[in-house]
């Protein structure tokens, strides 16, 4: 009977000393997966300072911010054509 309880009590305690790491962390892994431009120091925070929980929570709010991968539309728009060609007469009238 001990021993069920002490086994069961180990398991428990690695169940949940796994997810304490797991959320501890959190930050760290989101930026890793989102390929975060400041991963580093996301990292080094999360692993330096996580333990207080207001550096921990910057962390997270930083991991979930934008990753600085932006993607840029262009959209080109033609003026008015004067001829039947379709080019333009860009030279000044006289």
């Amino acid at each position: 009977m001990i021993e069920t309880i002490l086994g069961l009590g180990a398991i428990v305690l690695v169940i949940v000393l796994g997810v304490s790491l797991l959320l501890y962390f959190l930050p760290t892994i989101i930026a890793v997966k989102r390929d975060h431009k400041s991963k580093g120091g996301i990292i080094a925070l999360n692993i330096l300072l996580g333990w207080t929980m207001l550096v921990w929570l910057i962390c997270l709010v930083w991991s979930l911010s934008d990753s600085g991968h932006s993607t840029t539309t262009i959209n080109v728009i033609s003026g008015p054509r004067d001829d039947a060609s379709g080019a333009r007469d860009d030279r000044p009238s006289s």
